[in-house]
């Protein structure tokens, strides 16, 4: 039967840790988007995918809010919920608990497909979802923060896209550009700081062998700004904001 909500329970494995024994957190979202896809599956069998016929789904932004990160072997569940259609935007939230089911992190992600060949949005307004699939409920904290720029920004590292940031559509997956961001601080900031929240914006797709120059500033203490731009044209791939305790 189509329910509004999808859950789906994980166990942390080896290969998704960071040196601290803790669920890195591009594989959270790719956890995350484990969940979304299965939960599509389940409403394209009763409705047509808007990907069908020569597109694809993309992240437009993302916006997640984390309590604690969660450590090797444990047991996770996540849920997923489909929150509004606009005209190009779907939002679809995530929230995942621990084995006491105390909410670890949530968030929330506008989804939009692209046509493959001129890469256009198409409408989703038309898609025809009923009512009761849309579950009207934030997730992430800072569900719908606008983006805050930094007037000056400092070069990091230059990064250079290349086979394990590509995914199944040709080009860099969205979970990558996190570990690019926290590319660009040392381990020794990293092991005393517990991310809070990451707002993710994309702008421009990488593909193989672009070169990204990825750029920081802070707006306080342990508040971040970071940018990715192409190195060929300056023009801007990706805006983030990132958090730390």
């Amino acid at each position: 039967m189509l329910t509004q909500i999808c859950k789906s329970s994980y166990t942390v494995e080896s290969y998704m840790v960071d040196f601290r024994n803790k669920l890195k957190l591009s594989m959270l979202l790719g956890l995350e988007q484990e969940t979304a896809f299965k939960h599509a599956a389940d409403i394209f069998v009763h409705y047509s995918n808007p990907a069908a016929d020569n597109g694809f789904w993309v992240i437009a932004q993302s916006w997640t809010s984390v309590e604690r990160l969660p450590e090797f072997k444990e047991q996770i569940e996540v849920e997923t919920w489909i929150r509004s259609v606009s005209r190009v935007i779907s939002r679809r939230n995530f929230r995942v608990s621990d084995a006491a089911g105390n909410v670890v992190a949530q968030t929330s992600m506008d989804w939009a497909v692209l046509e493959s060949a001129k890469r256009f949005p198409r409408r989703l307004d038309l898609w025809g979802l009923d009512e009761y699939i849309l579950r009207d409920e934030q997730a992430s904290l800072i569900e719908d923060r606008r983006m805050r720029k930094v007037p000056e920004l400092m070069p990091i590292y230059l990064k250079t896209v290349r086979y394990s940031d590509i995914d199944i559509n040709n080009h860099a997956n969205n979970t990558r550009y996190v570990d690019w961001m926290l590319d660009s601080f040392d381990l020794d900031f990293l092991s005393h700081k517990e991310i809070s929240h990451v707002h993710l914006s994309f702008k421009k797709e990488c593909t193989m062998g672009d070169q990204i120059n990825i750029f920081r500033g802070a707006h306080g203490n342990d508040d971040y700004y970071l940018e990715g731009r192409f190195a060929d044209s300056d023009a801007v791939a990706f805006q983030a904001e990132m958090a730390f305790v």
